[in-house]
C-alpha cells in the first residue's frame, strides 16, 4: 500500500506565515522560510526526522497514528532539487513503530529502516526491522523484513553503509542452554541484491557484551564489543572489526585489554570522515569505588593508550563527544560535586596532549548539555539553567587556539526549556535551537553565533499561535538548512511541517 496525498506541485499543502523576534542583535541572521505542511490531517504524528544531501534534496520521516484502528504507519516526504514535495506511506499499518533511521545519498536516493512490533495469536511480542528505499525519480519500494523474531538478535545497533545498505549488529546466545556463550553477529541487507547475509564476527568460546557501531557520514563502519574468554575470564578485552569495501568484515582485533575485569560503561564514541575515532568509557575496580572517565583515540591505523579525563565517586553520564575531520576532539561531561552538576570540557588538537578540564558552569541538572565543533576547530557548548521559575539556555564558545569565553544567556527565559540542540552550518556559524513553553504554548526558538564576528543573533522559528515541538534540523556542507517539527492548532489536529533554515 502506498498512499500519496501531496502532488508534485505542492497542491493541498498548507502554508503559514512566520513572525520573527530578534533577541540579541540588530541584524536578521537566523530565519526560516514559510513552513509547509507535509502530513495528512486527522491523525496524530510522532518521531519527525529530517536529512538533507549536498544537492539540497530532503527526506522527512514521521510515524502517523490511526486512533480508530490503533495502528501506526511510517510516512515519508521528499523534496527534490526543484523544491517539489511528494509524500507517501512506506509501511503497512502495525501496532507499534519506532527506531526510524534514514540516509540520503549524493544522487538523491533515499533509504529508510525502522523497528516494528506486533503480537502473535498467543499475545507474544514480535519484533521486526523493515527496510524501504526510493531511488531517484522512482517510487518507494515495498517494505521488506530484514530482521525477524526468529533471528534472535539481541539489542542490535544499526547503521547504513555508503551504498544505502542496512547493517544491524548485536549478539546471539548459544542454542545450547548449558553453554554460557554469546556470539557477535551482524545482519547485512543488500538492497541491490535484495539479500540478507548473517555473519558471526566474534571469536567463539567466550562471552561478549555491549556491542557498538561507530560510523561516519560517508558510511565507514567500525563494530566493537567487550569480550571475555574461558581461558582468561579475569581479562576484559575490547575487540573490533571494520566493514570493508566488499561488505565483508575484517578479522577481529583486540585494541585494548583490562586486567582484573573492571566494571565498565560506554560513555560515547565518534568517527570523522577520515575514519579517525575516539571512544570514551568509565571504569571502576568495584561498583562502590571511584569511577575514572577515560578516552582512547584511533589515528592513522594506531590506537592510543587510554587517557584519564576525570575521577569521581559518582557515575559519569550524559557525556558528549564531537570530532571534526581534522581530528580535533572535544569532550564535555557533567560531574556531581557537593550536590551540584559541574559542566567540564576538555579538547585535544591533533599532535598535542589533552587540555586540562575547564569548568564551564554549575547546574542543578545537566541533562540538556550539548557540545559541537566545526571544521576549523571552533567549539560551542550549550545547556539550560533553572533561574527561579524560568528555564534559560546558555552557551559558551571557544575559538580555535583561544580560551573559553564566558557563558552567554541566549533567551529571556521560559517556564520550561527543552530539546536543546546544536549544529554548525558548515559556513562559519553555530546554530542552537530549543523549545520554550510560555503562556501554555510551545514554540521553537533559536540563536546563531558567527565565528567571524563572535556575535549572536536570535529568532522565533515557529509560527505564532501554534504549539510546535519535537523538532529536528540539519545542514549540508553548503550551509543549506532544513527543519521539521510536529505542530497543532488545537487539541485534536496534528501536523508535520518543514521549512528551510537560513543563517546569513
Amino acid at each position: 500500500m502506498v498512499y500519496n496525498f501531496l502532488n508534485s506541485t505542492g497542491g493541498n499543502m498548507k502554508k503559514i506565515a512566520i513572525c520573527f523576534t530578534l533577541l540579541l542583535a540588530q541584524a536578521w541572521a537566523l530565519s526560516c522560510t514559510t513552513p509547509v505542511t507535509i502530513s495528512e490531517p486527522g491523525r496524530d504524528v510522532s518521531y519527525p526526522r529530517v536529512s538533507i544531501n549536498e544537492e539540497g534534496e530532503v527526506l522527512a520521516l514521521w510515524v502517523s497514528e490511526n486512533p480508530d484502528e490503533k495502528t501506526e504507519t511510517v510516512m515519508a516526504a521528499t523534496k527534490d532539487h526543484e523544491k517539489k514535495w511528494s509524500a507517501a506511506s512506506i509501511s503497512e499499518p502495525a501496532q507499534k513503530i519506532g527506531g526510524l533511521n534514514s540516509m540520503t545519498d549524493h544522487q538523491g536516493s533515499h533509504f529508510v529502516f525502522w523497528k516494528l512490533k506486533e503480537k502473535d495469536l498467543e499475545g507474544d511480542k514480535l519484533k521486526y526491522f523493515q527496510f524501504a528505499k526510493k531511488e531517484k525519480n522512482k517510487d518507494w519500494s515495498r517494505a521488506v523484513n530484514v530482521i525477524s523474531p526468529e533471528d534472535q538478535l539481541k539489542y542490535p545497533e544499526s547503521a547504513f553503509d555508503s551504498q544505502g545498505n542496512a547493517l544491524f549488529f548485536g549478539s546471539q546466545t548459544s542454542q545450547e542452554p548449558w553453554r554460557l556463550e554469546h556470539n557477535v553477529v551482524s545482519v547485512f541487507y543488500s538492497h541491490q541484491k535484495d539479500e540478507v547475509e548473517k555473519t558471526d564476527i566474534g571469536k567463539k568460546n567466550g562471552v561478549t557484551a555491549a556491542q557498538y557501531l561507530v560510523k561516519n557520514r560517508s558510511g565507514k563502519v567500525f563494530a566493537w564489543w567487550e569480550a571475555s574468554y574461558k581461558d582468561s575470564m579475569s581479562v576484559k578485552r575490547l575487540e573490533g572489526a571494520w566493514l570493508e569495501k566488499d561488505d565483508k568484515w575484517s578479522d577481529p582485533t583486540t585494541f585494548f585489554s583490562f586486567s582484573d575485569n573492571p566494571y565498565t560503561s560506554l560513555e560515547g564514541s565518534v568517527m570523522n570522515s577520515k575514519g579517525d575515532m575516539a571512544i570514551i568509557w568509565s571504569l571502576s575496580p568495584q561498583v562502590w569505588e571511584d569511577k575514572t572517565l577515560q578516552v582512547i583515540t584511533y589515528f592513522d591505523g594506531l590506537w592510543s593508550e587510554p587517557f584519564d579525563l576525570a575521577v569521581s565517586k559518582h557515575y559519569f553520564y550524559r557525556t558528549k563527544l564531537a570530532m571534526n575531520d581534522g581530528g580535533h576532539i572535544v569532550v564535555s561531561w557533567p560531574q556531581l560535586e557537593k550536590d551540584k552538576e559541574v559542566i567540564y570540557v576538555a579538547d585535544k588538537i591533533p599532535g598535542q596532549t589533552w587540555s586540562s578540564p575547564i569548568a564551564l558552569a554549575e547546574l542543578e541538572e545537566a541533562e540538556s548539555l550539548k557540545v559541537s565543533i566545526d571544521e576549523q576547530g571552533n567549539i560551542l557548548a550549550a545547556w539550560t539553567v533553572d533561574e527561579g521559575r524560568k528555564e534559560v539556555p546558555y552557551a559558551a564558545y571557544k575559538p580555535v587556539n583561544q580560551e573559553w569565553g564566558s557563558p552567554v544567556r541566549l533567551s529571556s527565559g521560559a517556564r520550561e526549556c527543552s530539546r536543546l540542540r546544536i549544529q554548525p552550518n558548515h559556513q562559519g556559524s553555530f546554530v542552537v535551537l530549543w523549545n520554550e513553553l510560555q503562556k501554555k504554548q510551545v514554540s521553537i526558538r533559536g540563536a546563531s553565533l558567527s565565528t567571524a564576528t563572535k556575535e549572536w543573533t536570535s529568532a522565533t522559528i515557529s509560527p505564532e499561535g501554534q504549539d510546535c515541538g519535537d523538532f529536528q534540523f540539519a545542514f549540508n556542507k553548503k550551509g543549506q538548512g532544513i527543519i521539521v517539527w510536529k505542530t497543532t492548532w488545537d487539541t485534536e489536529d496534528f501536523y508535520v511541517q518543514v521549512a528551510e533554515l537560513n543563517v546569513r
